[in-house]
């Protein structure tokens, strides 16, 4: 998805069983002070759905061909979850691709732990609904979907969706994309990255998850050009809760104003 709009361009990157949709209020929030670029990562949304290619390696890779394939240039990089570790791992690869970064709660750290969960997710089956009506039913009753704001809910259900051939409707994405490969080249730890960022950045963290993402905070305090802001009341997902408040956090990130340390 592209929203054309002066100003400079951001390019948004969604996480694990997300897609660009995911993004649509934000970008909504944004649009027409800057030209928003979302794309929809391998085995996701409108992307190509192959069996195999969700490596750590295979994720950055396609990042950096996708931005270089556009011409991308110092862009505003702003990535959620696992698209908040595969912004800073492109970025190392490629210099130039962004100016600065927005991360909302990025993972970190992809460890044997954080494998194990991937492979049960692999191995969970699929759920479906009898319909998009009973699906927007079940977000609004979920313990976390349920305080998506109702237009996010609204954008998941049209949008993040697809009808099957018996009727049914499932999430837009492929359960192969936890079909890592195990060893050392699925692993990272990105707080060294972190630590010797060279462009300025934001960590936008929810507040139910302080105690998770404490590092970076602490990382952010002691670095230059480091920033770490806390979304009250919102959860990992504080982009789709709250979009309006991380709208706010990344105008003002970009126009290189103070930051609250909540918000």
């Amino acid at each position: 998805m592209v929203w054309d709009g002066g100003g400079p361009t951001i390019l948004l990157l969604h996480g694990d069983m997300r897609t660009s949709r995911s993004f649509d209020a934000l970008a909504r929030e944004l649009k027409g002070e800057f030209r928003i670029v979302a794309l929809d990562a391998r085995g996701h949304g409108g992307s190509d759905w192959p069996p195999t290619g969700y490596s750590i390696r295979d994720r950055v890779d396609d990042l950096t061909a996708f931005c270089k394939a556009i011409g991308l240039k110092d862009a505003v990089g702003i990535g959620h979850s696992m698209g908040g570790g595969i912004v800073p791992l492109s970025s190392q690869d490629a210099p130039g691709i962004f100016s600065s970064m927005v991360l909302l709660e990025p993972d970190f750290v992809f460890d044997d732990a954080f494998h194990r969960r991937g492979v049960r997710r692999f191995n969970r089956p699929r759920r479906a609904w009898a319909s998009r009506s009973e699906l927007q039913a079940y977000l609004g009753q979920h313990r976390m979907a349920g305080r998506w704001r109702d237009d996010v809910i609204e954008d998941v259900v049209q949008h993040e969706t697809m009808e099957m051939p018996d009727g049914t409707v499932e999430m837009k994405w492929s359960t192969s994309t936890f079909n890592v490969e195990d060893g050392p080249g699925n692993r990272y730890d990105l707080r060294p990255v972190f630590r010797d960022m060279n462009i300025p950045g934001l960590f936008v963290l929810g507040e139910e998850n302080a105690g998770y993402y404490a590092d970076l905070a602490r990382i952010a305090s002691d670095r230059p050009g480091l920033r770490s802001v806390t979304v009250s009341g919102a959860g990992h997902n504080m982009y789709m809760e709250r979009p309006d408040a991380v709208a706010a956090l990344i105008k003002s990130f970009v126009a290189g104003e103070d930051l609250p340390e909540t918000m």
